[in-house]
């Protein structure tokens, strides 16, 4: 009796799937951390920048490792009240419901399986950006580190030093390379003070004099560093909702075809920086009261005063409110969560 109880069901199901989140954010965690601190051994700014991708890409471990908890103990605590019911010789109270009983209509469910895949798309689209970031960076960081192995050491001349207020600072540096003596622009890694007129060891490339770099500084060309970092701290933000959003499709898409489709009559209203109030009132007289979930599909655009037929399905928060197809306009499907059971 307890393994079919819906009011363990769900928050069970719930429960694994924050768990599969945490398990994909721990492991994109963990090779974020490789990709990071990869190489020979940091200094200081490195070690700060790498604590910062690092505090960044560990929020959705947290937040999953949480919500995996809270679920957990609301699985635990229906298990105690059936059991205390049973033990008792009285049935268990009756699990919160969305949608009337019945069946309902199955089609048309294919439209979700679009939406899951194109979501899914998206997902590949980030994880890519995210790749390149991590690969680019660490190219570039094993070209500095391969001219310091092989590279000229000469020793050059500090002409002029460039302190910005933001950035990283530069040096001009003159020294003999080649046929003769050449200058080079030089980024440091650490800001630090240099003085005009002091000597420092440079290291070029003896097929390509131009190309230098100092003992400390890998000069790296900053606009590919900023092409890389800037993208990568990018997917890194917007990865994890993307890849809550595809999730959230199949899910949506398995628990409607777990309930089947309920006419409804709906009105939505926009609410001033929040989430659509939705009000569905089903045939037989039901409400019940929904949200949209966070989405580019959002119940937003069926806005108005007037009620709509639509079509309901799904559970608590995998629910997909459908609006029918007419000859202007195509059937559109967003993602709900219900704000409280179903009230008669």
């Amino acid at each position: 009796m307890i393994a079919e109880d819906d009011g363990i069901r769900r928050p069970r199901l719930t429960r694994d799937r924050y768990l599969l989140g945490f398990l994909c954010s721990l492991a994109l965690l963990g090779l974020v951390t490789a990709a990071v601190f990869d190489g020979p051994a940091p200094d200081v700014d490195t070690v700060i920048g790498g604590l910062v991708i690092l505090s960044v890409a560990s929020i959705p471990s947290v937040f999953t490792a949480a919500r995996t908890v809270h679920w957990g103990l609301r699985v635990r605590r229906r298990r105690n009240v059936i059991a205390a019911a049973t033990a008792a010789g009285k049935l268990p109270p009756a699990p919160d419901s969305w949608v009337p009983p019945g069946a309902g209509d199955p089609e048309p469910v294919a439209r979700l399986r679009v939406l899951a895949w194109r979501a899914s798309g998206i997902v590949v689209l980030w994880l890519t950006v995210l790749a390149v970031g991590i690969v680019g960076l660490d190219q570039l960081s094993r070209s500095a580190q391969h001219l310091l192995d092989i590279g000229t050491r000469v020793t050059g001349t500090v002409l002029d030093v460039s302190r910005p207020a933001k950035g990283y600072w530069t040096i001009d540096v003159r020294y003999p390379g080649g046929a003769g003596p050449r200058t080079a622009v030089i980024y440091l890694d650490v800001n630090r003070e240099i003085e005009p007129g002091q000597e420092i060891t440079v290291v070029y490339d003896p097929a390509d004099p131009a190309r230098v770099r100092t003992l400390d500084d890998e000069n790296s060309n900053q606009f590919l560093v900023s092409a890389f970092v800037i993208p990568l701290l990018v997917a890194l933000v917007v990865l994890p909702f993307a890849v809550a959003a595809a999730a959230g499709w199949f899910f949506r898409r398995r628990s409607v075809r777990r309930t089947g489709w309920h006419r409804a009559d709906v009105v939505v209203t926009r609410v001033y920086r929040g989430s659509d109030k939705i009000t569905a009132t089903y045939p037989d007289g039901s409400e019940v009261e929904l949200r949209s979930a966070i989405s580019t599909h959002s119940a937003s655009r069926r806005a108005g005063i007037r009620p709509q037929r639509a079509w309901i399905g799904g559970e608590a928060k995998t629910m997909v409110m459908l609006f029918p197809g007419d000859e202007t306009r195509k059937p559109y499907a967003a993602p709900v969560s219900a704000k409280k059971p179903r009230v008669a």
